[in-house]
Parts: structure tokens; sequence; C-alpha cells
């Protein structure tokens, strides 16, 4: 007869549980996106000890699992140090929690303010400012708009309204500003004076008749330009010197009957 015996075998489960965890933040010190925690891994360590040999026989399930590619989230005006955390394999060796920073640094930004004269269509001046996404530029239009008043411009609009600008957050939405201005001017105005004179001579040396004077006084009005000096006149109307007759001097004719009007 033939006894076959069978080792007596203990058997036991052990769950080993494996996470992930990327924490994300701001150098700035402002809030950050929360954190990503994966949907944890579980293994099934079984160990079957043998009671005859002392040997254990340990088996796991899976061997091997993976985390999935995990993107960083984007936060506009800043710059992730990671774009991405790569697939993650793990086992049920493998110590947990598997933990992953991820530093966000704000983003260069740019503020361009134009300056521009409406009356010549022209631009004054730009000034261009960089810094630091989500900060203070440490800049304002009131100097600049009152170095141009003081050289007799006069503003129309401020599209910053005078405040103090500040950075923004998204390098798609650039930020750009327009100051408008126009001339001042001042009325003017001036007169010119045009005169007539017909003159009388007797050929033979006697006393001829007075000369006869007249005048036609033009006033012009114009437009003076206080940034250019320049002036732009109206034109006055025209006026006309009246026909004049030669005055009778008994026993003498006169070389003109009558000086017509002279326009």
């Amino acid at each position: 007869y033939t006894v076959h015996l069978k080792h007596d075998i203990s058997t036991t489960v052990k769950h080993v549980m494996v996470d992930e965890t990327i924490h994300y933040v701001m150098a700035d010190g402002t809030a950050a996106p929360a954190d990503y925690t994966a949907t944890p891994i579980t293994f099934d360590v079984t160990t079957a000890h043998d009671l005859v040999t002392g040997l254990d026989t340990v088996t796991k399930s899976p061997e091997q699992a993976k985390f999935a590619q995990v993107d960083s989230p984007a936060v506009p005006g800043y710059v992730p140090n990671l774009k991405y955390i790569s697939e993650q394999t793990v086992t049920a060796d493998t110590p947990s929690p598997l933990r992953f920073e991820v530093i966000y640094s704000p983003e260069s930004q740019g503020i361009t303010v134009n300056y521009v004269d409406q009356t010549d269509n022209q631009l004054l001046e730009s000034k261009s400012l960089t810094g630091s996404a989500n900060t203070d530029a440490n800049y304002n239009t009131q100097a600049t708009i009152q170095k141009y008043l003081q050289e007799h411009y006069k503003l129309v609009s401020d599209g910053t309204g005078g405040s103090e600008l500040r950075f923004g957050k998204d390098n798609s939405k650039p930020q750009v500003y327009w100051v408008y201005f126009n001339h001042e001017t001042q009325p003017v105005n001036d007169q010119s004076v045009v005169h007539e004179t017909v003159h009388y001579v007797m050929s033979d040396g006697t006393k001829a008749p007075s000369d006869h004077q007249a005048s036609l006084i033009f006033t012009r009005t114009g437009v003076k330009d206080l940034v250019t000096g320049q002036t732009k006149w109206t034109t006055p109307a025209e006026q006309t010197f009246s026909r004049v007759e030669s005055p009778a001097v008994p026993g003498y004719t006169p070389n003109i009957k009558t000086v017509a009007p002279v326009t």
C-alpha cells in the first residue's frame, strides 16, 4: 500500500494600497489649484506558508499597475515648472504615497500706453512696461499728461482712467491703453488799412485842388494753434474804393475825368 501525504499550507492575503498625490504651489503665495489625488491602486499580496518546510510562497495580483499621466492645470498668467506628471508604473512594493509637487511662477506680462495727438493724427510717445503677472506696474499716466498740458495740449480721453496700472494674468489679452489729446487754440484778429490817394497837379504850376484821400479798413479773424504757434486766418471780404470825379477847375481840363472804382 502507498500513503500520499500533502503539506499543510496556511494562506494569508494582505491588501496593499498605493496612492498618488500632486501638490500645486504658487510661487507668489496666491491661491493654487486644488491638489490632485488619484484613485488608489490596490494589490492583493497572498502568502502561502508551508507548515512542513516553513517556506513562504508569495504571489501579487496584479503584478504591476499604472497611474495615468496628469497634465498640470492651466493658470492664466503663470507657468508650471512641470507641464505634466508622467505615467507612473507601481507595484505592491512601491513606497506609498507617491507625492509630486508642481510650482507655478508668474509669467512675464506687458503693458503699452500710447499718447496720441488727434489734431495732427500722430503718435506723441509710447510707454512699454513689463513685469510679472498680477503685480503692480508702478505707473500711471498723470505725469505724462501734465507734461503735455503744459505744452498747450488738451486732454480728450485717458483709457487708463488715471488709475495705477497693474499687470494682467493672460498674455493672450494684450494690455494696450490710449491717451488722446487735441491742440489748444486761441481766437485772434488783426486789421490792415489800405489807402487811396488821387493827386492833382496843374501843368502850369498854379495851385491845384487838394488831393483826394480815402481809406479802407480790413479786419480778419483767425485761430492760433498754441502747440505749433501757427495761425489759420479767414479771408476778409473785398471792399471797393468809390469812383472819384476830378474836381472842376475853371479854364482847365483834367487828363482823367473820373478815377474808376478800385476793388
